[in-house]
């Protein structure tokens, strides 16, 4: 959204160059020069300095892609201020390309990923271990949901964890965890009273703010160290519109009368000119089916974040109306009049943990301060995306169980992995 207007995202390099209408010509030339490394357009990084997102965009391709593409998706993903996000935390990836490239550019840097990934996917590791299944994967970098949302798989998890042996406990909210011996004690309050487990390993998961009270005891400084990541508030807010509310430009209006798409985000410079303060919309029901009415549109906004604290203060009435202000300024019809379907609104003080400067030193510090048998994880240490976390999780599993079997083999006696490993959530 630039210019009072919503602008579509180009789907390959020809359409970026030629039907990309946000960016202006000496904007594209910057960027694409840049991209492949050609000097004066790309510098190289600065030596001895921590770059942020921001720095390190504008150096390989220029301001304009930086304000009017990057600094919107950055928003979206993690809510932050682009110029405290580290790259090389926050976006691993893309800083890994001017590492892989001959001449620091993104385009040599990803033309050798891309090859390094082919050989990969090659090997009979790759395959034997993450290609079972195969048919039921989506494509990479697709969207996807359950019928009945996102709980469908956490009800599906519950009940594949307790098919044999009823292991899941929920509705338990740790108290406290000490150290006996070379066993961890987990003290939880549950609808059946005060219980405690005892085990040779703990996986702690909570947030880390969360988690940072219950290793007082286990691990003081890695308590300390949880302390410095930065969690701001972000709310979520459900809308729904007649379809017959919708601008006729608005990609698929005209043609099917419903809205055709992913969504839309706002650049932050973008937002101070119009007055929009949500960070970005998801078109529901564009996406997935069940979603609403044949007549509806539903919308999923987000709002706040580290650039727009505020919100954390305001009640969820206001928030709900703050977005449905956004919606009619973007999407519908200027003549509207009628109210929109509030749906929902969640306000989470502490929302997604900040990669800011700095944050992988905390990260190296606190694996040195994790006592044995201790496994502190969540999206804090894995990345905010769902797919890093299940990829986290299922390395981190193995390395619980690695950690076991070197245990049990050291003393000799069998570790049944039920009754040596808790993993925890903070209610």
């Amino acid at each position: 959204f630039w210019d009072d207007k919503l602008w579509p995202l180009p789907g390959s390099p020809q359409d970026a160059v030629f039907n990309f209408g946000l960016m202006s010509w000496p904007g594209k030339i910057r960027a694409g020069l840049g991209a492949l490394g050609i000097p004066p357009f790309y510098q190289p990084p600065p030596q001895g300095k921590e770059e942020s997102i921001q720095e390190f965009v504008t150096r390989h391709l220029g301001e304009e892609t930086f304000y009017k593409v990057i600094d919107p998706f950055v928003s979206g993903v993690y809510a932050g201020d682009p110029q405290k996000l580290a790259i090389r935390a926050a976006l691993k990836k893309i800083y890994a390309l001017e590492q892989l490239s001959s001449n620091g550019g993104f385009v040599p840097g990803a033309a050798v990923r891309i090859q390094q990934k082919k050989e990969e996917e090659s090997s009979a590791e790759y395959k034997a271990e993450w290609r079972q299944g195969v048919e039921m994967m989506p494509p990479g970098g697709s969207l996807g949901s359950f019928k009945n949302g996102l709980v469908q798989m956490a009800e599906a998890t519950e009940q594949a964890l307790n098919q044999n042996d009823n292991r899941l406990r929920t509705s338990w909210k740790l108290t406290d965890i000490k150290k006996e011996g070379d066993k961890y004690l987990a003290i939880f309050d549950t609808p059946q009273g005060p219980r405690a487990l005892r085990s040779d390993a703990l996986a702690v998961t909570a947030p880390s703010h969360r988690a940072t009270p219950f290793l007082q005891n286990v691990a003081p400084e890695a308590g300390e160290l949880m302390k410095k990541i930065y969690y701001p508030p972000v709310a979520s807010v459900t809308l729904a519109y007649p379809r017959s509310a919708l601008r006729e430009e608005l990609p698929g209006v005209k043609e099917t009368g419903r809205l055709q798409g992913f969504g839309h985000l706002i650049p932050r410079k973008s937002a101070a000119k119009s007055g929009v303060r949500t960070l970005g919309t998801i078109w529901s029901s564009s996406l997935f089916p069940y979603r609403s009415p044949d007549n509806y549109e539903m919308l999923l906004c987000y709002i706040g974040g580290s650039r727009d604290v505020a919100i954390g203060d305001m009640k969820e009435e206001d928030i709900m109306d703050q977005c449905d202000r956004d919606i009619r300024k973007i999407l519908v019809k200027e003549d509207f009049k009628g109210e929109a379907k509030k749906l929902g609104v969640r306000l989470w003080p502490r929302a997604i943990p900040q990669y800011e400067k700095g944050h992988l030193d905390v990260l190296s510090e606190l694996e040195k301060s994790t006592p044995e048998g201790l496994f502190l994880g969540g999206n804090y240490k894995t990345g905010v995306a769902f797919g890093d976390c299940v990829d986290y999780g299922i390395q981190e599993a193995k390395k619980i169980s690695a950690y076991l079997k070197g245990k049990a083999g050291a003393t000799g006696t069998a570790t049944p992995a039920a009754a040596t490993a808790a993993a925890l959530e903070t209610a």
